[in-house]
């Protein structure tokens, strides 16, 4: 599937990146190229994988994204603007990155004859509520409509958070607790989907193997509150501060409409939800239990997902490489 290909990552000097690089090089591409900004990250990079080809740009500058898509078989879209906070501080930026920069990757990718694009989603897309959730929304849809006018295939990975993603609350609480810092939580009984950047690169591998370009795919995951996280990490009391802005109390990954045309399809190390935008499937067992039970809501949300204990927190925790309790 990678062998000999030309890939491009967009942020790829981000977590997932780093992740993708590293689950793509024993497949034996031809080629790595690493898309991002930040000179200096893209420097501490090169230190770890000199091999790969580096490229300085921004995905809202057209030019930029097309010199870089000339040649390449795969793009691997994860370049965003992703803080909820910053979204709606800045939601002008954060449509430049998110939208227009979307836009650019998709019209650069029909051009440069690119065979397949995948989109990076997030749980905050679905019924969007805040600035961020809806330009990856929109990223959805335009994916969608390049399907139907070009030759490239854009297929879209919707996730909830990626456990010690850039800039996320996990390395930022662990530094705290290390420092014996108080945790400052914004609401101890918010729930929130989560799952490793295994997971993340693993969905992305199988939704191309898959091969449905009229799916969103994801996975049916867990859910924690983040007052256990908190609680795991550190035992000093937390600080609560209060919601910061476009924030929901419970997350949903999938809506009470798309869940009616999503099929669950078990894999070996997770169960993958393919949601049929097209509504060529129907979901047969909810809409079964819809009649039996007159259920009001069939939404995959963080709060009726399957929730982790405290010990699940912490083996996940130190399956990701986060274990401070040693």
């Amino acid at each position: 599937m990678f062998k000999d290909k030309v890939i491009l990552i967009t942020g790829g000097t981000g977590s997932l990146g780093n992740k993708l690089v590293e689950k793509l090089l024993p497949f034996e591409p031809k080629k790595i190229i690493i898309f991002s900004r930040n000179e200096k990250v893209q420097h501490e990079m090169r230190m770890k994988y000199p091999n790969l080809e580096y490229r300085l740009g921004a995905v809202e500058d057209y030019n930029a994204v097309m010199l870089a898509t000339y040649g390449v078989d795969i793009v691997f879209h994860c370049g965003a603007t992703k803080h909820v906070n910053i979204g709606e501080i800045q939601p002008i930026q954060t449509c430049n990155v998110n939208v227009i920069g979307s836009m650019n990757v998709v019209s650069a990718a029909i051009k440069n004859n690119v065979k397949t694009v995948v989109g990076i989603s997030t749980d905050k897309a679905c019924n969007p509520y805040n600035v961020y959730g809806l330009t990856k929304h929109l990223m959805e849809r335009m994916f969608f409509e390049a399907n139907k006018k070009s030759d490239t295939k854009f297929f879209i990975v919707r996730y909830g958070n990626v456990l010690g993603s850039n800039g996320s609350v996990v390395p930022f609480w662990i530094n705290a607790a290390k420092k014996d810092e108080t945790l400052k939580v914004t609401d101890p009984n918010m729930t929130r989907f989560y799952f490793t950047l295994d997971d993340a690169v693993d969905l992305i591998f199988e939704s191309l193997k898959d091969g449905d370009t009229s799916v969103i795919y994801s996975i049916k995951m867990a859910a924690l509150k983040l007052g256990d996280l908190a609680e795991v990490i550190s035992s000093k009391p937390i600080e609560i501060i209060g919601n910061r802005g476009g924030e929901k109390i419970n997350e949903a990954l999938l809506s009470d409409e798309e869940m009616g045309y999503t099929e669950e399809v078990e894999l070996d190390n997770f169960t993958m939800f393919k949601y049929h935008v097209d509504k060529s499937y129907k979901n047969k067992r909810l809409l079964n239990l819809d009649k039996e039970c007159n259920l009001i809501t069939k939404a995959y949300t963080s709060d009726k997902a399957v929730q982790m204990s405290k010990d699940d927190i912490k083996t996940m925790l130190i399956k990701a490489g986060f274990n401070i309790w040693l």
